[in-house]
């Protein structure tokens, strides 16, 4: 067991999440996805804690969204996460000091930030904690639909004034070491009722400092916000979500955050058209010229999600995703619900089914992103999942796995909005030395070894700027030719 696996299995009464952390840890330190993160203001004490609080926030996501029934189970208490009881003698909060310091800084001025460190905050966060700990299951479990018990709605809403919303995500996270994901939505859900045109921007700031470990937070306020706004068209609907006032605040700033806030108003578009599949989509087709497509296909994402484990549970069929115009993005939701498939599919091509090289193809993407994780924790590596394709899949394949690594690429960063460049040129000579393309400035489309090295670059930057945005919709029938 690695060092970061018995950390955890001190920290959790649970011997299957430790044990399924150990065997996600030696693959994740294998593959160096776990690095420094390198954020300035920090001493290298704190960056070497803060590089293995980011490899347990992505296990911990890994292990939630990935996990047998997980998408069923919702949040039985977080009592059967922790095991309970708080885990230090002291304040843990003193070993996120640097990097809430370091938010204190990017946050100046922003009104809807409270100095976490503060005697005050540090009391409220600590009660807070321990009322949601203390709760009864009944009181926590939140369903897939996000309609949660009125006892959890009201702690969120008494401590809302008190800690902010980054209190709220921290505190749970930091003095029971609950998952996030559990609950994240409604917070979110609360802060939406709360906020307005002017302080909806500052909130959207301070969840940007945490884009991966506060997901579910920022799809909450997205889709709230969105619902009581009442916009009197889908023009209007995106005029808003992305302009300065919303998204499109960070498309230059924080690329990473400005798609997950994209995909959050995806999900709020199905909530509107409960059981209209295809109006929710028609309405992120609008912005299907936008930076190549992506913008829509994040919004799609949100959708199917919605549609397949959220207000809904229908499933996603290979018909609805062959013949969908964002097939990539579903084709990841639908696999997303098909994990035991995934978990025992051996050297089978799941995807054999599906006719056609490019459909096969974006099958395949979908597939790969979301059996990437699964297999980490199986012990596996990205070569083990994709070696089984030829031609355009297995490019496919690759770009679907660097493109879900791209989110701990960037979400290792936190607080800062990006990866730093020493690091994206780490991940880059990490591609390259996977394929033996070393030495090349040019990929040549008709060698298979460059294409999948050119997928790699493209998938681990996908997140990481706006040149780079191609998280989803890069186009590689324009570079791959067989």
């Amino acid at each position: 067991m690695t060092a970061l696996a018995a950390t955890l299995a001190v920290f959790t009464s649970s011997p299957r999440l430790a044990t399924t952390t150990s065997t996600a840890t030696a693959a994740f330190e294998q593959q160096g996805v776990g690095e420094s993160a390198g954020v300035s203001g920090s001493n290298p004490e704190a960056v070497q804690r803060r590089g293995r609080r980011r490899q347990l926030g992505f296990l911990s996501t890994l292990y939630s969204a990935f996990a047998p029934g997980a998408a069923e189970t919702g949040n039985a208490g977080i009592q059967q996460l922790t095991g309970g009881g708080v885990l230090h003698d002291r304040d843990p909060l003193d070993d996120y000091a640097n990097e809430i310091q370091r938010m204190n800084e990017i946050l100046a001025g922003n009104d809807q930030w409270i100095n976490l460190l503060s005697s005050s905050a540090r009391k409220h966060m600590k009660t807070y904690a321990t009322k949601l700990n203390d709760m009864p299951q009944a009181d926590t479990h939140i369903p897939m639909n996000h309609v949660a018990p009125p006892a959890i709605t009201a702690l969120f809403k008494e401590y809302y004034p008190k800690i902010g919303v980054a209190g709220l995500m921290f505190a749970p996270h930091i003095y029971y070491h609950a998952d996030l994901q559990l609950f994240g939505h409604n917070i979110g859900m609360v802060v939406a009722e709360a906020v307005n045109e002017t302080s909806l921007p500052p909130t959207l700031q301070v969840l940007g400092t945490h884009t991966t470990d506060w997901r579910a937070a920022i799809h909450g306020v997205v889709w709230g916000y969105i619902h009581k706004s009442h916009f009197a068209s889908t023009d209007e609907q995106w005029k808003f979500v992305r302009s300065e006032k919303a998204c499109g605040y960070f498309l230059e700033r924080n690329t990473y955050f400005y798609t997950s806030c994209l995909h959050g108003f995806g999900h709020g578009l199905y909530q509107v058209y409960k059981d209209d599949l295809d109006s929710a989509i028609e309405v992120c087709s609008h912005v299907k010229d936008q930076h190549d497509g992506e913008d829509a296909s994040q919004c799609a994402t949100g959708v199917y999600m919605e549609y397949a484990a959220g207000v809904t549970h229908y499933p996603l069929t290979n018909e609805i995703c062959t013949g969908s115009q964002f097939p990539r993005a579903c084709w990841l939701r639908a696999w997303v619900a098909r994990t035991p498939a995934m978990k025992n599919m051996g050297d089978k091509d799941l995807c054999s089914d599906v006719v056609g090289e490019t459909a096969h193809a974006d099958c395949v993407y979908g597939l790969g992103k979301a059996a990437f994780g699964i297999f980490q924790q199986q012990g596996k590596s990205m070569d083990d999942l994709c070696k089984r394709y030829r031609g355009q899949a297995a490019v496919m394949c690759v770009y679907g796995c660097t493109s879900m690594l791209a989110r701990t690429i960037e979400g290792a960063a936190a607080p800062e909005a990006r990866a730093s460049a020493q690091r994206m040129r780490a991940r880059e000579m990490w591609c390259r030395t996977i394929f033996g393309v070393r030495n090349s400035d040019e990929f040549d489309p008709t060698n298979l070894n460059h294409m999948k090295t050119k997928a790699c670059v493209v998938g681990v930057r996908s997140l990481h700027s706006l040149e780079d945005m191609r998280n989803i919709a890069w186009d590689a029938t324009s570079v791959v030719s067989w």
